[in-house]
């Protein structure tokens, strides 16, 4: 087991090396102890800091200088080769496998989304990563990796072009705090009937503008979820901007307003407390028609009745009565009447981070509300977006192996033993006689 793993761990840096003098080739134009008359002049593609020259026949190699890298083989140690310009300054390359500032290479950080993604903790995590490579990896190095996620700018889309286009999603919003300041978290769920719910998508935003929501919606139409692909109903709370960022993205799509909110907005609006049962009590029967026909005719009656009563509660009433009776358009199993599915999902992911009052940076909020996804999603979804992931770790294949629908329990580690009377062997009324007994926990189980 140890010759095969040292094996790999030279297998490993001799790729590397060979990575490395692919891209000097490119730079200086020859091969190493090649003379300069064999010299391939071309366009080199790292241009001098100094002087701006771009010529093959202005560089040449200047020595090496060591670097470190912890993989799952081992502790490889490259000997990266620099290179100089005639005007006497060295010129920085890039390698496309290494990562800057960074000691941890791109399979420890595909192993480590891997176990997370299987609901293993940080503890677990860094236990695991020890016995396999041999070196440890704290807990800060770990929400490192995670936090690179951030990276990726802007909405994140968490649907997969190879999963099913929703018939129905739902939107909304959750409030958090980020650097002591209110931010709102959108998000979309697939609520399609018949099928696990999902989220889509989310966006952190500043308020619920026409602006957020149409950033994470153009984001969803652009990866595939379109009305020619299959897409027909979007239910919300009634948020102006929600209707608005609709229209701009998916001009065909119906919209409904959900009844419970429709009744929380105008319960806020009505003035006099005894007028409060007798109206909620007429619109609960306007959101009860058969038809939109006769659904409209109803709310406008309701409308002149309580109109010189409660004006506030009324305005708010007639401009939410207008999507109220969508789903009376469509089959039951297209669109439903509440957005209770999305509300869920937020409300559990307050509950979930109650206890973080507030976020210290918006780089933070990234790999958390990916962490939710994960275990929101992750038993539903046969799929995985991996071109994010790969996006955001600036690799194509590290999620390759992952089965997203294998949750395994993780063992906590077991309390100590308490013995009867609260004393332990050699300890008598307080006193301790002898050697301190030690207490060992068992390793969890891994997969």
């Amino acid at each position: 087991m140890r010759q095969a793993k040292e094996a790999a761990r030279l297998a490993l840096q001799q790729a590397l090396h060979e990575a490395a003098e692919e891209v000097v080739f490119r730079q200086v134009g020859r091969r190493k102890g090649e003379p300069r008359f064999r010299m391939v002049v071309s366009t080199a593609p790292h241009p001098c800091p100094r002087c701006g020259s771009r010529l093959t026949s202005s560089f040449q190699r200047k020595g090496t200088y060591s670097r470190r890298l912890l993989t799952l083989a081992g502790e490889v140690e490259l000997r990266l080769p620099r290179v100089l310009c005639d005007c006497k300054s060295n010129v920085p390359l890039d390698f496309p496998f290494l990562q800057r500032k960074s000691r941890v290479w791109m399979d420890i950080r595909s192993r480590v989304l891997e176990l997370f993604a299987m609901r293993v903790g940080y503890r677990d995590i860094a236990g695991h990563l020890e016995r396999e490579t041999g070196f440890p990896l704290g807990r800060c190095a770990l929400r490192q990796i995670l936090g690179e996620l951030s990276a990726v700018p802007g909405p994140v889309v968490w649907w997969h072009p190879d999963e099913p286009v929703p018939e129905e999603i739902q939107l909304d919003g959750v409030w958090i705090k980020v650097k002591g300041k209110l931010q709102i978290l959108l998000l979309a769920l697939d609520t399609t009937y018949g099928r696990r719910s999902r989220l889509l998508g989310w966006n952190l935003g500043a308020s619920e503008s026409e602006e957020e929501y149409y950033a994470l919606t153009s984001q969803l139409r652009e990866a595939g979820i379109t009305t020619e692909a299959g897409l027909r109903a979007a239910v919300s709370d009634g948020a102006a901007g929600i209707h608005a960022a609709l229209l701009n993205t998916w001009p065909s799509v119906h919209h409904q307003h959900c009844h419970w909110h429709i009744l929380q907005r105008v319960r806020t609006k009505i003035a006099h407390p005894d007028h409060e049962q007798a109206m909620l009590k007429d619109i609960r029967n306007v959101l009860q028609a058969k038809n939109g026909a006769d659904g409209m005719a109803q709310a406008k009656q309701c409308i002149a009745s309580w109109a010189e009563k409660e004006p506030e509660a009324t305005v708010a009433f007639r401009r939410l009565i207008r999507h109220a009776f969508t789903f009376l358009k469509l089959p039951r199993t297209v669109v439903s009447r509440a957005s209770g599915k999305v509300e869920r999902m937020a409300r559990e992911f307050r509950r979930k981070y109650r206890q973080m009052e507030c976020f210290r940076s918006p780089r933070y909020v990234a790999p958390t509300v990916l962490a939710w996804a994960v275990r929101q999603t992750a038993a539903g979804n046969p799929h995985w977006p991996r071109k994010l992931l790969s996006k955001a770790l600036t690799a194509r294949t590290l999620l390759k192996g992952i089965n997203p629908t294998r949750v395994v329990p993780l063992r906590r580690w077991p309390k100590k033993p308490k013995r009867p009377g609260g004393s332990v062997p050699g300890e008598k009324h307080g006193r301790r006689f002898g050697p301190k007994p030690t207490y060992k926990p068992p390793f969890p189980r891994w997969v």
